[in-house]
């Protein structure tokens, strides 16, 4: 076994010195960074070399689960963030949730743009972490409530629902559901006095993929009242229901400080 694990050592110091690491991912831009296995993530942990692990999902994501020893830089922080080494060639590893999640590739192309040269993406992120039986931490603890879904033909006869959209903002104004307020997700955290207290509130992203962890972070916020939309956006487009076009009805996601044409999870 140590022998294993001293080959490992020797084997991704020499991936790092030739800068080949995996493969490639096809169809995506992999030119300026190379994709790490979970073997080789974990060489990487257990040597002495120094690196930055970054989770890249939004906060409220990686409160609740994110490797070990990561930083969370959301992707719309990662411009210009402080939190990223001065050394510009220190290995730079991201990751999100897993190999669907388009955030750790984009990050990897913004940390390009400001120089940084040694940068590693870990594509099967939190899920291939988890389905390898390593250990997930947390650092907020969200009640394990049921948060209902609600169809989109179900949520169009609903009059009295509020719909919080959490995509990023330009994904808000090519198309959102008409009367829908728009809370980037990442920046819904310090946004939440904003939502009312007195009515049902209906959570729509892309997809639906992270409804369920935010609308128990709600819960933790005393905001119980949450349903999830089926399908997200997406769902709602598919049910060929009518769409508006244009700027978010509140300014909050502007906090969300860089300007980069994000692709939801």
């Amino acid at each position: 076994m140590e022998t294993r694990v001293r080959f490992m050592y020797v084997a991704f110091s020499m991936i790092l010195a030739t800068g080949v690491l995996a493969h490639p991912l096809t169809g995506e831009s992999g030119k300026h960074w190379k994709v790490i296995s979970t073997e080789e993530l974990q060489a990487l942990r257990e040597s002495k070399a120094e690196f930055l692990l970054v989770n890249v999902l939004p906060k409220i994501i990686h409160d609740q689960m994110h490797i070990p020893g990561s930083a969370n830089i959301p992707l719309g922080a990662v411009h210009g963030s402080p939190d990223l080494p001065q050394d510009k060639n220190m290995p730079v590893v991201f990751y999100c949730m897993g190999k669907l999640c388009r955030y750790s590739p984009q990050a990897a192309d913004i940390a390009h743009e400001m120089g940084y040269r040694n940068l590693l993406v870990y594509r099967d992120g939190i899920l291939g972490w988890r389905r390898a039986g390593l250990p997930i931490q947390s650092v907020a603890t969200y009640p394990k409530v049921d948060v209902p879904v609600i169809s989109a033909p179900e949520l169009i006869l609903d009059r009295e629902a509020w719909i919080l959209d959490v995509r990023p903002a330009d994904y808000f104004a090519r198309g959102h559901i008409p009367g829908s307020t728009n809370i980037d997700l990442e920046v819904l955290h310090e946004n939440v006095n904003l939502l009312p207290q007195d009515r049902r509130i209906v959570l729509v992203d892309h997809k639906a993929r992270l409804l369920l962890t935010t609308g128990r972070f709600l819960a933790s916020r005393g905001i119980k009242d949450v349903l999830r939309l089926d399908g997200g956006f997406n769902g709602w487009v598919k049910s060929d229901l009518p769409v508006e076009k244009g700027a978010a009805s509140t300014d909050t996601s502007a906090s969300n400080t860089a300007a980069v044409a994000k692709s939801p999870p």
